[in-house]
């Protein structure tokens, strides 16, 4: 079992690593454009920084640590903030 399926739970998800926070960016962005409220683009903006630092310098490395190569590999195949057009396959150990 790869480092996706033990941090997942064993749950089928999109593959993307953080779809919360892509999600939660594009909300406040549009909603910012939609309704003319630069402040909720600025939100979004200075959300996404600070998330990209979080996942950087604290959440990564304990995923690291955690799980070794098969994260390593796993973050190395997946993106962080889009999704790809297939999902991810870890590799077969045999």
């Amino acid at each position: 079992m790869g480092p996706a399926a033990e941090v997942r739970g064993q749950r089928s998800l999109p593959p993307r690593t953080e779809p919360d926070a892509v999600r939660r960016c594009f909300v406040d962005t549009g909603g910012g454009c939609g309704v003319e409220q630069p402040g909720l683009v600025d939100w979004a903006v200075f959300f996404f920084l600070l998330n990209t630092v979080y996942f950087v310098f604290v959440e990564e490395p304990g995923l690291e640590q955690r799980f070794g190569e098969p994260y390593l590999r796993y973050k190395a195949a997946v993106p962080r903030w889009f999704p790809k057009a297939r999902p991810y396959e870890p590799p077969i150990d045999t």
